[in-house]
This record gives structure tokens, C-alpha cells and sequence, in this order.
């Protein structure tokens, strides 16, 4: 299994959501990754108050990357372990995750755009 270590900005998004508990103690479920916690951050990492369109391209790039490379059809199937989120993930699950990534990154991006604080 291949150990991976994040790239901002998904790195500084991981980091942005944990919310529950510490990640040491708890791993992946000391993270709430909803599409509040992933807007706060795009807000956040440009220092402008708004969102940029360029880094929640990034952050779609990122996590489409991880998916080819590790997730259930990529190159390395067998999985990663994501020091930053004290986890192993299979291929599957790695898929699941990134899926539910997504998912929740276009919500916030709706939610966003919706607010007029995404800018491109």
C-alpha cells in the first residue's frame, strides 16, 4: 500500500474540516467534510472573503487525480494510506470518498455561486 501525502489546496481543505474529534484518536471520523465546512475554507484560503473559481479547480483536479491513481479502476487499486487523515483506504473506499468529495464540493460551489462569493 502506497502512503500519500496531500497537496494544497485538498491538504488545507482535510485540515479546514476536522471538526469532531482529533484525527490522531479518531481518523476519518473526526472529519466533517459537508459543503458548509468546504465553503468556510474557499472562503478562506483566498483572503478576499469570496471564493476562486481556481482553487476549487484544484481541488476537483486533486481529487480526480487520487481517483485514477488509487481509487477502485486505478493504476494502483491496491489503495493509499492518507497520512492527514490517519487512513487506509482501499480502492473502493478511496472511490467512495472521493465521490462523496465531490459531491459535496458542488454543493458548496452552489451554494457559492448562489451567495455571489465565488469569483472566477
Amino acid at each position: 500500500m502506497y502512503s500519500l501525502k496531500l497537496d494544497y489546496p485538498l491538504s488545507g481543505l482535510v485540515a479546514h474540516c476536522v471538526a469532531l474529534c482529533e484525527v490522531e484518536c479518531c481518523g476519518l471520523d473526526a472529519f466533517d467534510f459537508s459543503f458548509v465546512h468546504m465553503a468556510s475554507f474557499l472562503m478562506k484560503c483566498s483572503y478576499e472573503g469570496r471564493a476562486r473559481r481556481l482553487d476549487v479547480d484544484s481541488i476537483e483536479q486533486q481529487l480526480e487525480t487520487l481517483n485514477v491513481n488509487y481509487g477502485r479502476r486505478g493504476a494502483s487499486s491496491k489503495g493509499v494510506e492518507i497520512g492527514e487523515m490517519n487512513r487506509r483506504f482501499s480502492g473502493v473506499l478511496l472511490t467512495q470518498w472521493v465521490e462523496d468529495m465531490q459531491n459535496e464540493l458542488a454543493r458548496a460551489v452552489r451554494f457559492l455561486e448562489q451567495e455571489g462569493l465565488l469569483t472566477d
